[in-house]
C-alpha cells in the first residue's frame, strides 16, 4: 500500500516560514548572548561644591563653566571615563543637569533589547526645591567592554544629554581611584 503525501502550497509556505523563523531566533541568540555577569550599577547626587572640594580638576571646573552658561533646564551634559580592571570594565558617568533638585530622590532602572542596553536614571523632587547645584556621579561596573546607554528623565520628563570623553577618572578620591 503506498501512500501518496502531498502537501498544499499554502502549507508548504508555513512549514518554510517556520523554520526561517526558528533558524533565525537561534542565529540572533548566538550573536546577542545574555552576559555571564550583567553587572552593576551605582548612583549618588552631591552638591557642586562638595564634589569639587573632593576632586578639584581643572578641566571638571571648565566643564561645570560651560554647562552653566549653555545648558537649558530640559537638557544635560555628562563627562564620562571609562576604565579597566583585570577582567572587569568600569564606565563612570558625571551628570550635571540644571533641572536636578538639591535632594533629589533617585531611581535606576535597566533596559535590555535585543541589540542594546541601557540604564535609566530618574530624578525626581518635591515642590520648590533649589534648582542647578547637583552632580549625578553614576558608576557601571561589568565583564564586558561595551557598557549601557545612559537615559536620564527628570519629573517624568526625558532629558536630552551630550556626552563628552573624558581621559580621568571622575570618582571621588580614596586612594584607590586610578
Amino acid at each position: 500500500m503506498s501512500a501518496n503525501f502531498r502537501l498544499s502550497p499554502f502549507r508548504r509556505a508555513i512549514i518554510v516560514l517556520l523554520v526561517f523563523f526558528l533558524l533565525a531566533a537561534g542565529l540572533l541568540w548566538l550573536l546577542n548572548p545574555v552576559p555571564a555577569d550583567p553587572g552593576g550599577t551605582g548612583v549618588t547626587s552631591l552638591p557642586v561644591a562638595d564634589y569639587l572640594a573632593e576632586n578639584d580638576v581643572p578641566q571638571i571646573r571648565e566643564w561645570l563653566d560651560i554647562c552653566g552658561a549653555s545648558l537649558d533646564l530640559d537638557s544635560a551634559s555628562a563627562l564620562v571615563h571609562r576604565s579597566r580592571d583585570r577582567d572587569l570594565f568600569r564606565t563612570q558617568y558625571l551628570v550635571y543637569l540644571p533641572a536636578a533638585p538639591d535632594l533629589p530622590q533617585l531611581s535606576i532602572s535597566r533596559n535590555r533589547r535585543l541589540f542594546s542596553e541601557s540604564i535609566s536614571i530618574g530624578v525626581s523632587a518635591s515642590p520648590g526645591a533649589g534648582t542647578g547645584n547637583t552632580l549625578l556621579l553614576v558608576t557601571h561596573t561589568c565583564d564586558r567592554r561595551r557598557s549601557p546607554d545612559l537615559k536620564l528623565s527628570c519629573n517624568g520628563q526625558t532629558v536630552k544629554c551630550r556626552f563628552l570623553e573624558a581621559d580621568f577618572s571622575l570618582g571621588l578620591t580614596d586612594g584607590t581611584e586610578r
